[in-house]
């Protein structure tokens, strides 16, 4: 027992060391939109508290991350470090509570780390791990049948994920399932207290719904097959937990056929793989059908999916048990070399290196930095451009403004003022600002001053121009 404990503190330890060696050698953050679009909000959110309940950048996320935002980004990656390390050792728990062999337990930190979208939400400063963690911390206590802080955990998984929603409602039956009822106070506490603070910075208590983030009606990024998310496993759950669910699955089945309901352990079977799967399915939904502004991120499908390894894990360690010790090294051996193989075959590779298109960002934010004086406001639509700048746009505001105008020509001595800048990029002008590129070129109030382009496709510009507001035309200057 102290022995396979040991490893699985090694194997954390081993997972921490390689996310802040990667991390160190990474040329951008992992994920250069919502990453930076969250570091934002979190660092402005001490500059104007009404940030604290802005429904996209996930309140209680904001709240606990805001003071390591102060520090940088660097400070949101350490810590989402943190995050994990407490995600690694709930973990931890919840095994020696459900009796897994620790040996066999000591995969899941490299596992995680190995799976990329997963240590991608690491890197990028992202949601997902924190709400994984406190949907560990909920299952921890429904193991241990502690209601009350069961039902304290779940009320604030809304408020670090839309996803917590489904457990909410989840919570909400088994709660009335083991007439827990005086317990459904504690479920609706940080709704109410959440509530009541919208009424001061909104005037209105039901602001997480009536100030959602998102609309079911768009569907700016197109649609995608249903099978989406299956065939892209790979992404969010890797090969190793592929071969874990399959051995799970068929522990499962036996367990059902031989009515051994006590090692099935069927309300937390019904927990881990409901949230993990019902998420799963509900964003196939939304992605097939072009709802609820769904871009099919596979990163989406990490939520719930450490509890479902855990359980997996389970699964397979009541086989695992059944073998003799040299076999159980051999096995450990045998999957740990699966978790590397599934890294050094994986399409992606750590460090993350810059791409022609960020690149090309990258360039325009330094000629952007250099020039500043120069200029006056800049509309911008990538957020790696402030990034690159060392500029927060929701606190330099003078100097820095998100622009997704749908009607441009109304917004000239409107938003525009004469001597402003607008910088236009491949990947966020014509999706999300509305706005092609040969639109904005035909407008004559706007002068081509600097462009940092390459060629993906035949004829076609890639990469960022910045255009400045003038009342004549000029001889556009060439890159």
């Amino acid at each position: 027992m102290k022995f396979s404990k040991y490893i699985y503190f090694l194997t954390s330890f081993i997972s921490v060391f390689w996310l802040c060696w990667m991390y160190s050698k990474n040329e951008l953050p992992a994920d250069t939109a919502d990453g930076l679009m969250h570091f934002y909000i979190s660092q402005a959110s001490w500059h104007n508290p009404s940030l604290f309940l802005d429904h996209w950048g996930k309140p209680l996320f904001i709240l606990l991350s805001s003071p390591f935002a102060q520090f940088g980004f660097n400070g949101m990656f350490f810590f989402n470090l943190l995050v994990f390390t407490s995600i690694c050792i709930t973990a931890f728990k919840i095994f020696v509570k459900l009796n897994v062999n620790l040996l066999l337990a000591s995969i899941f930190p490299i596992a995680m780390i190995l799976i990329e979208d997963f240590s991608i939400t690491i890197f990028g400063g992202l949601t997902e791990p924190l709400f994984n963690l406190f949907l560990l911390i909920s299952f921890y206590f429904l193991l241990e049948k502690k209601w009350v802080y069961f039902a304290l955990a779940v009320s604030l998984l809304p408020y670090l994920r839309s996803e917590g929603q489904l457990v909410f409602i989840l919570a909400l039956f088994y709660l009335v399932y083991f007439k827990e009822f005086k317990t459904l106070a504690f479920l609706v506490i940080f709704p109410i207290v959440y509530g009541l603070a919208g009424i001061l910075v909104y005037s209105d208590f039901w602001w997480y719904f009536t100030k959602s983030a998102y609309s079911y009606s768009n569907n700016i990024y197109g649609t995608g097959e249903w099978s989406h998310y299956f065939t892209c496993y790979k992404s969010y759950l890797g090969n190793v937990g592929l071969y874990f669910f399959i051995v799970s699955i068929c522990v499962i089945i036996f367990l059902i056929l031989k009515r051994n309901w006590k090692k099935l352990q069927f309300l937390q079977l019904f927990y881990a793989y409901g949230i993990f799967l019902g998420i799963v399915l509900f964003h196939s939904y939304l992605w097939a059908n072009g709802k609820y502004g769904s871009l099919g991120l596979t990163r989406i499908a990490t939520q719930g999916m450490p509890v479902f390894f855990i359980m997996a894990i389970y699964y397979s360690e009541l086989v695992f048990q059944k073998m003799n010790l040299r076999l159980k090294h051999s096995i450990f051996l045998l999957i740990s070399f699966l978790c590397l193989f599934s890294r050094f075959n994986s399409k992606k590779t750590f460090p993350l290196k810059a791409q022609l298109f960020e690149k090309q960002i990258l360039n325009a934010g330094k000629y952007l930095k250099e020039n500043l004086n120069n200029f006056k406001k800049i509309h911008y639509h990538h957020p790696l451009i402030p990034y690159k700048m060392g500029l927060n746009p929701l606190i330099n505001k003078n100097k820095l403004q998100i622009y997704y105008g749908q009607n441009i020509e109304h917004d000239f001595n409107n938003r525009i003022k004469k001597g402003d800048l607008l910088i236009w990029d491949s990947k966020f002008g014509p999706v999300e600002a509305g706005m092609p590129l040969e639109k904005i070129s035909n407008l004559k109030q706007l002068t081509l001053i600097q462009a940092f382009t390459y060629f993906k496709d035949t004829n076609k510009n890639n990469g960022v121009f910045i255009y400045q507001f003038t009342t004549t035309t000029k001889e556009n200057l060439k890159e």
